[in-house]
């Protein structure tokens, strides 16, 4: 099949669906504390879910931005910029973790693709896979080690009723989801068209059972023990003060006319009418703004919605909104492009959330720092017992070697000197 720019995007796009966007653990535990699939609609994003089921950390935090590797992103960019047109030539093995190794196809699902049609591997696609390896591998290793910690942790005999469950919600709810981004109307299109793009249902079936086991398992080892009391939250309350203040806002309405094209008397003549035409003729304020106002929100009668003290380029309007008695329709008002007629409908001055109707709020952001401490506590020690090497941060070493006869650059990934035992 001869490859071209749309069949790639395609892939890309499935990839990034299906494999290479990991689900976040924003999944919830069973009935009775079991391990279980992600309740409510089967949408993978922050907020879906059972009303009051908790969530954990998204297993693509870490211990920074770059998963507990050590170096800087440009530190790993510079390593990646090494790797030559040999590293794409092959499945090679980008990371190990454990016993357990993560290729080059796991994190760049159309490599395979690429395998088939050799003239689409150039500096571009390099490129992409560095792009690839740098943003996803992170989460795949972090995936990794806490699959090794729930299956050393739990009895052989209860991996499978445990990946079962979640190996159901795939084939229920999340297969649907994918025939419909992949405009696949059966099963057997859909793993037609994913074979033809270098992917495997049963590769993104594991990552994805992989993802939301992780999510799980991680959330049952990170969730705050602790209760924080209303001392507690009262002393965060006061100690940060200054972010539950708010500005001054009002709703207001504007007729509006414009000195360009005109001179500043018949401008200010015809808005001179447009005034009298709501004072004298009780045609409705926003009537007039309707029918014959220049301003920006004319066609919704001139309305505005909610606009912070501050905020708006024009500093005569601003004053006014901000000094006009809530009701009263302001005299006309000249800034450098036109003059206006205003009306504030509400307005609310600036003040301090009370304590009472942000205890919740403050509890949840207690409760968020907490997990993500523990989360960084988790990590780091899964990565003291679990030996790591990637080849983002220098301890696995990537080596290509002779041409195989099938054309294919075979290659190897060995562990550098900086690796543990």
């Amino acid at each position: 099949m001869p490859t071209n720019c749309s069949t790639l995007r395609l892939a890309t796009s499935l990839a990034v669906c299906c494999l290479v966007a990991l689900l976040p653990a924003r999944v919830c535990m069973g009935q009775g504390g079991t391990l279980g699939p992600p309740s409510g609609t089967g949408n993978s994003q922050a907020g879906q879910g059972s009303p009051g089921l908790g969530f954990g950390p998204s297993i693509t935090q870490g211990l920074d931005h770059n998963h507990g590797f050590s170096g800087t992103q440009t530190a790993q960019q510079s390593m990646l910029a090494n790797l030559d047109m040999t590293f794409i030539q092959g499945d090679v093995i980008v990371a190990r973790v454990g016993a357990d190794v993560i290729l080059l196809s796991e994190v760049f699902p159309q490599l395979h693709l690429l395998h088939r049609n050799p003239e689409a591997i150039n500096e571009q696609t390099l490129q992409q896979v560095r792009q690839a390896v740098q943003q996803t591998l992170p989460s795949l290793i972090t995936s990794r080690l806490i699959i090794q910690d729930f299956e050393r942790t739990v009895p052989e005999e209860a991996h499978e009723p445990a990946r079962k469950q979640f190996v159901d919600y795939f084939e229920g709810t999340m297969i649907p989801q994918i025939m419909e981004q992949a405009e696949a109307p059966t099963r057997a299109k859909l793993i037609e068209k994913l074979k033809e793009n270098g992917l495997s249902l049963d590769q993104i079936r594991r990552t994805q059972v992989d993802s939301m086991l992780a999510g799980v398992w991680v959330r049952d080892k990170t969730e705050p023990s602790k209760e924080f009391m209303r001392e507690e939250l009262l002393d965060f309350y006061n100690e940060h003060l200054k972010d539950f203040e708010f500005p001054s806002r009002a709703k207001w309405e504007q007729i509006s006319v414009s000195k360009s094209g005109r001179t500043p008397q018949q401008a200010f003549n015809m808005l001179a009418e447009l005034g009298n035409a709501v004072v004298r003729q009780r045609v409705p304020f926003a009537q007039v703004a309707k029918d014959r106002s220049e301003g920006p929100t004319a066609t919704s009668g001139g309305a505005h919605n909610w606009t912070t003290q501050g905020s708006l380029v024009s500093e005569p309007l601003d004053r006014a909104l901000f000094s006009l008695p809530v009701g009263e329709m302001s005299r006309i008002i000249e800034d450098d492009k036109s003059f206006h007629i205003i009306r504030v409908t509400e307005r609310i001055m600036a003040g301090r959330t009370p304590f009472e109707e942000v205890q919740e709020q403050i509890r949840e952001t207690l409760l968020e720092e907490q997990r993500n401490k523990n989360y960084t506590k988790y990590l780091a020690g899964l990565r003291e017992t679990i030996p790591v090497a990637s080849i983002l941060d220098g301890t696995l070493e990537w080596r290509g070697q002779a041409a195989s006869p099938t054309g294919l650059r075979s290659a190897s990934a060995t562990v550098g000197d900086g690796n543990r035992p």
